[in-house]
């Protein structure tokens, strides 16, 4: 079984929100997140590259529940 990239990621983003507080998840959209648990220490680490990563993802930026567009 081969995993694309995209959906190891998103794997690793939904592992990442499962285990943090309700707090953090109610408080911070999906860019940020994006920003603080896959981009943190690269060079794409501030707000556009998240934003793209998202919509790459084929998640909602500015949403704060993690449900992916169905691509067609």
């Amino acid at each position: 079984m081969n995993e694309s990239t995209i959906d190891m990621e998103y794997r690793l983003l939904e592992n990442f929100i499962f285990y943090m507080t309700k707090t953090y998840r109610e408080r911070n959209q999906n860019w940020v997140i994006v920003k603080d648990f896959l981009q943190l220490g690269t060079h794409e680490g501030g707000a556009t590259s998240s934003i793209r990563k998202c919509l790459i993802l084929g998640i909602n930026p500015d949403g704060y529940t993690l449900e992916r567009k169905v691509q067609e």
